[in-house]
């Protein structure tokens, strides 16, 4: 019950500060309040999350800054643009967060990678495939470069060393083959 309490006061300190903003300028929320709020939710997420050391919290808060920050973006820029992004921002904010979460989260601690690989992706692919992008033209490059990621990878993994009795039964049945080993010298 504690930390919920923490989890609310970090909350409404948040949201109250984005009203208080508000009230002294009013500019910044002319045409494009509701982006603000999105943003102002997941950074009250965002505390909470590190406040109450849950990393999962991390992955909604990354995902709706990131959506009222396109949106934001969207008020001063080329709307159609800048939505057309959305689909890889997403997946990057999720990637992030678990990366993030993963820092503070030990039940997280296993998705750092998975995370960080996540993020880079999909931003790589953001980047790549916008008006004039490299993907349209190089895709298959991309492919290539990440098949030898992988092969490599797996060269790294067989060549780690050998954990005495990993390769034992885990039903114990070699314990009997080591009682009938001793009985013979």
């Amino acid at each position: 019950m504690k930390r919920s309490g923490f989890n609310w006061g970090i909350f409404l300190i948040i949201i109250g500060a984005g009203f208080l903003l508000h009230q002294f300028f009013p500019e910044l929320f002319m045409r494009s309040g509701w982006p603000w709020v999105l943003i102002l939710i997941g950074m009250g997420f965002a505390m909470g999350s590190i406040g109450s050391r849950q990393g999962g919290l991390m992955i909604p808060a990354l995902v709706l800054m990131a959506v009222g920050g396109v949106w934001l973006f969207g008020f001063y820029e080329d709307a159609g643009a800048v939505w057309s992004h959305m689909w890889g921002i997403i997946p990057a904010a999720v990637g992030l967060g678990m990366f993030i979460g993963g820092l503070y989260d030990e039940q997280m601690r296993g998705q750092h990678s998975t995370g960080l690989w996540l993020f880079g992706i999909s931003l790589l692919i953001v980047a790549l495939s916008g008006p004039g992008g490299l993907l349209r033209t190089y895709w298959p490059t991309l492919l290539i470069l990440v098949g030898a990621a992988l092969l490599i990878k797996s060269r790294f993994d067989r060549d780690t060393p050998h954990v005495a009795g990993a390769d034992r039964a885990a039903d114990g049945s070699h314990v009997a083959d080591e009682i009938k080993t001793l009985k013979d010298e």
